[in-house]
């Protein structure tokens, strides 16, 4: 628990990408249906009338239970797709609902890991008040910033909220030469949130609005040469030409990533201070300026409200057109996070940004019933033993039971820590201090001494030998290497017993 803690105010996270579906609406014709249909239930036992309402009603149970199908097919596509690969997404538990929702309504504070993750059940219409009371949202024009207070932990904080939309963008090179698109800051090192609204568009309305696109950069290349007798600018003739590539694009592809994108993408910063918050600001700026300007825009209140899920649009400025290929090259959900979800925190990575590295350490043999056998490889002084000592703390800690052999001898302070004082026995096992017999095999068996009496070479054994010195000899070297071998075989057992 203290290290989960620890990591609430820490900058290193792991990324959950949540996708919302918005389903179409009820047509107005089911929607008339039922209107009229529940208009005629007074009417339904009269003796005329009565047929005609009941015919309607039945019209209209009908129309509903078309719809319902046809959106139940939907919702099974939209699933296949969202669970096959490249996307490999699951439905959303209770849980993960109440995150989703209880986080993106405390924005700009840190994470609560007691109130967030609680899992308590379906949200009704009259609990979606609760989201407004987490938080305090204050503006004042001009900032350029979104002040939010609250509560976490049962301790005051307060938070400097900036949301930043992407903007003009230069032709990505896809397959990337660069970071993706979205993880470009992720090495900054801060916790970002992303919120995407995202509409795909058919075929159909594709072509007619780019060619309804095209008429417009002829007409004013017309408006030029023709009316006025000049000479266009080059970008109408650019234009014209990228309005035409696409088009050909869009009617020759048939694997479906030529499928058109319209969107709004935004990027929430946070800072502990007004200042704090520009200089990150001012920062990932820097690290997009190559490729995307990240505009601040007005109406922070508005656009940190549609972080929410089921808010509105803030504003329809920057809307950003791509096709799917260019849009899935963001790689939103891309990190360098490796190791278990669950577990001991053993450092953090860093390559693209910083997340924590978490060793189960019980996986082995709890999930694959095999050996927990695991090799610490390094360099000398790159932290081995500090690492072994760290694990063994925490694994004691959550009710194993641990053996250390440290050649070295530093480990052995784990036992005058409070939490091992009392359960935990220093054992030397070799040096002067060792006390034979204690998982010592190498004290355990003794070498044979050359002045025992069964290596006398007057000794009864010797007599039918025809030089008693060197047979007395060479029975001393036999069992010496005899001793030595059982030695090396205990060891081995020993070890194995620790490692089975």
């Amino acid at each position: 628990r203290g290290q989960q803690h620890a990591m609430l105010w820490g900058n290193p996270t792991q990324k959950g990408r949540y996708w919302g579906v918005e389903l179409p609406p009820r047509s107005v014709l089911a929607q008339g249906l039922d209107t009229v249909g529940q208009w005629l239930v007074p009417v339904v036992d009269w003796p005329l009338l009565g047929r005609f309402a009941q015919l309607w009603r039945k019209w209209a149970r009908d129309a509903f239970l078309n719809e319902q199908k046809a959106i139940a097919d939907h919702l099974s596509t939209i699933e296949r797709h969202l669970s096959g690969q490249g996307v490999n997404a699951k439905p959303a538990t209770p849980g993960q609902m109440d995150y989703l929702l209880l986080r993106s309504a405390t924005l700009g504070l840190p994470l609560d890991a007691d109130g967030v993750i609680s899992g308590a059940g379906d949200w009704e219409e009259s609990d979606v008040a609760t989201l407004e009371d987490l938080t305090n949202l204050e503006l004042t024009p001009g900032d350029g910033y979104t002040t939010v207070r609250g509560q976490v932990g049962g301790r005051d904080y307060t938070g400097y909220a900036i949301v930043l939309t992407v903007g003009r963008m230069a032709p990505l090179p896809i397959p990337e030469k660069m970071l993706p698109w979205q993880v470009i800051g992720d090495p900054s090192g801060e916790p970002l949130e992303w919120s995407e609204r995202i509409s795909l568009k058919t075929k159909g309305q594709t072509l007619r609005s780019l060619r309804r696109l095209t008429s417009k950069i002829e007409a004013q290349f017309d408006h030029y040469t023709v009316e006025h007798d000049q000479v266009p600018p080059q970008e109408l003739a650019e234009q014209h030409k990228l309005a035409q590539r696409v088009i050909s694009d869009i009617e020759e592809d048939h694997s479906g990533l030529s499928v058109r994108t319209q969107g709004w993408y935004r990027v929430l910063v946070v800072g502990s201070s007004p200042e704090e918050a520009k200089e990150k600001v001012a920062l990932l700026q820097e690290m997009y300026a190559q490729r995307i300007r990240l505009e601040p825009e007005h109406g922070q209140y508005q656009l940190l409200r549609e972080f929410i899920p089921g808010e509105p649009l803030a504003n329809i400025a920057h809307c950003r057109r791509m096709n799917v290929e260019a849009l899935s090259a963001g790689m939103a959900a891309v990190g360098d996070r490796i190791g278990d979800r669950t577990g001991v925190v053993v450092g953090q990575t860093a390559s693209i940004a910083p997340r924590p590295a978490v060793w189960d350490l019980f996986a082995a043999h709890e999930k694959k019933h095999k050996s927990g056998l695991t090799p610490i490889v390094a360099v000398p002084g790159s932290g081995k033993t500090f690492l072994a000592g760290m694990l063994v703390y925490q694994a004691v800690r959550a009710g194993a039971y641990g053996v250390v052999l440290d050649p070295s001898g530093p480990l052995k302070k784990l036992a005058q820590l409070p939490e091992f004082r009392g359960i935990a026995e220093v054992q030397a096992l070799t040096g002067r201090t060792s006390r034979p017999g204690s998982l010592n095999p190498y004290r355990v068996i003794v070498d044979p001494r050359p002045d025992d009496p069964e290596y006398d070479p007057t000794s009864p054994d010797y007599t039918d030998d025809a030089d008693p010195v060197a047979a007395a000899q060479s029975q001393y070297e036999a069992d010496l290497r005899a001793a030595e071998a059982e030695r090396i075989s205990v060891a081995v057992s020993v070890l194995k017993m620790m490692l089975t």
